[in-house]
């Protein structure tokens, strides 16, 4: 090994990149710098080629002022699909909201309750799917205990009286939070005897609602869920002419800034979300990573 190198890494030769180099600013492409070339700079792009359709991903370390923020605005102003923007400081929709507006419709989701208005349960109607919500919304690192799986259930009953009453999920379980635990198994009951049973795990007849493990996973439900249904991350629920879509495979390129939610408010709802939608909704390759 004396006298080895440890690796054969270097930088590309210009014979090497060169057909990642573009005279002009490519629509369809992935942006990771310049290179000059002679006496001239040309742009270094990613493009999807016949051979490797996916454009991959790209992660930029900088310092500080090095052109970080330069480099996402280009991309935004080059890129004329579909795009899933973490805007964390706002500036990224000041700057590139009004050109990607003339590709399709630009859209804010923001857990402080600006922007437009969205519902993350919009379209999931089955109980699967909407025990699956219940159960990323309900979600902590650490592995779920018992009272966590019940609290699942129950939110998940919640979510299902919700959809059989045409009312948008989020606000109507903020609405049961509030109502305690007796208004809520009540209502339940009036909605369907099933689900309240469900809720209960015994019929109303027979339930005791002084139960330890009863009482136990319902403040488990109300602590976990109580800040994603204040009312300004509620707002976003409620019937509005700006409500956000669902994002279709087909038709015009959409933007969604995201906002990250404020210091110590969890942010289960925005990527619940984003994970939908990002994994459903937006057309494969058409959006870089």
């Amino acid at each position: 090994m004396v006298g080895q190198a440890l690796h054969r890494a270097r930088f590309a030769h210009i014979d090497e990149v060169w057909p990642l180099l573009s005279a002009s600013f490519p629509f369809d492409g992935v942006l990771l710098g310049t290179r000059r070339v002679l006496l001239s700079r040309r742009l270094v792009t990613v493009r999807q080629t016949r051979q490797r359709p996916e454009l991959g991903n790209l992660l930029i370390v900088a310092p500080t002022r090095s052109g970080k923020g330069l480099l996402a605005v280009s991309q935004l102003l080059t890129w004329h699909h579909s795009v899933i923007i973490n805007d964390i400081k706002g500036d990224l929709f000041t700057q590139t909201a009004g050109f990607r507006s003339l590709l399709g419709p630009v859209y804010v989701l923001d857990p402080t309750g600006v922007g437009h208005a969205y519902d993350p349960l919009q379209g999931k109607a089955t109980e699967d799917a909407l025990y699956s919500s219940a159960a990323h919304l309900l979600h902590h690192a650490e592995e779920q205990d018992i009272f966590t799986q019940r609290a699942i259930t129950m939110l998940a009953c919640i979510f299902l009286a919700a959809k059989w009453q045409d009312t948008p999920a989020l606000p109507y379980a903020r609405m049961m939070l509030h109502a305690g635990l007796t208004g809520c198994i009540e209502r339940l009951h009036t909605v369907s005897p099933e689900l309240a049973t469900i809720f209960l795990d015994v019929s109303l007849e027979q339930a005791n609602l002084s139960d330890r493990f009863l009482l136990s996973a319902w403040g488990t439900l109300t602590a976990r869920m109580r800040p994603l249904l204040t009312e300004t991350v509620v707002r976003h629920e409620h019937p509005a002419s700006d409500r956000l879509p669902a994002l279709e495979r087909a038709g015009p390129a959409r933007s969604v800034a995201t906002r990250p939610a404020p210091l110590g408010q969890p942010d289960r709802r925005t990527r619940h979300h984003l994970r939908c939608e990002s994994r459903e909704r937006m057309p494969t390759g058409h959006a870089p990573d």
